[in-house]
């Protein structure tokens, strides 16, 4: 059984046990964060805080090579090992290496901006935001079971992002959301983009190294809800194969 704690006293440092899911509000922290989780299911959730200029680093004392086949939720359906919620962020850093949770850093109607953001080696998904807000200056993500980057309702922006090795989709942008990326690089991900469910997506400077008969970016009505989904793209950059759905459209060399 999942134990469930709020700790009232602000701290630069949490141990959390295992199956144990800690609950924290944040204000006014001027040090860096550390977070060690002693369990694989251990969670952390920051709640109507204010996080500003600091370093979040999430920290796996216990940690499995073994496939998880079962995604992990707790008493409150969260599923990241990190759970940022009903929070204003300015200027922070997230880092996360060794995830098991159904996300590794899961952000949640959340508004402001992220600095940078580097996690890698996740048993499920990496990076999840749902009903945000949220501009990003660089995102490093490498090596997930899943997706590794993943938006759902809301407005999003990101100037550089690096994604390797992605078991499924790289990004997956979805349920009306509106992404805007300056830089993509993507290398060994099975799909580099999925733009679905009544989406768009602002695309400059994209790089992949699949080759000219691969897919790499989909476009597609997945729920029956939503309509199709929408991409602006310089045709000069897309070195591999786009594919759409009669529902969504492609419109090349636009200027956003």
């Amino acid at each position: 059984k999942t134990l469930t704690k709020i700790d009232k006293n602000i701290k630069n440092s949490y141990d959390i046990g295992e199956n144990e899911t800690l609950y924290i509000k944040l204000k006014n922290l001027n040090q860096d964060l550390s977070v060690n989780l002693s369990g694989i299911f251990s969670k952390v959730v920051i709640f109507n805080s204010e996080i500003k200029n600091i370093k979040i680093k999430i920290n796996y004392l216990k940690k499995t090579n073994n496939n998880i086949h079962e995604s992990s939720y707790d008493e409150n359906l969260l599923t990241g090992c990190l759970t940022i919620i009903d929070s204003i962020l300015e200027n922070i850093s997230i880092e996360s290496n060794h995830s098991n949770c159904e996300d590794s850093v899961n952000i949640v109607r959340s508004t402001g901006s992220i600095n940078e953001i580097n996690l890698k080696n996740s048993q499920f998904d990496l990076l999840d935001f749902d009903f945000s807000n949220i501009k990003i200056k660089k995102a490093f993500l490498s090596n997930s079971k899943n997706d590794c980057l993943d938006f759902s309702y809301g407005n999003y922006s990101i100037e550089e992002v690096f994604v390797t090795n992605c078991k499924d989709k790289a990004i997956s942008i979805g349920e009306k959301s509106n992404l805007k990326i300056k830089k993509f690089n993507g290398i060994s991900n099975k799909l580099d983009l999925a733009v679905k469910d009544s989406s768009k997506l602002y695309l400059d400077n994209f790089s992949s190294n699949k080759s000219k008969n691969e897919n790499c970016i989909s476009l597609y009505k997945k729920k029956q809800e939503f309509d199709g989904a929408l991409i602006f793209i310089n045709k000069s950059d897309l070195n591999c194969s786009l594919k759409k759905d009669l529902f969504s459209e492609v419109i090349y060399n636009a200027e956003e």
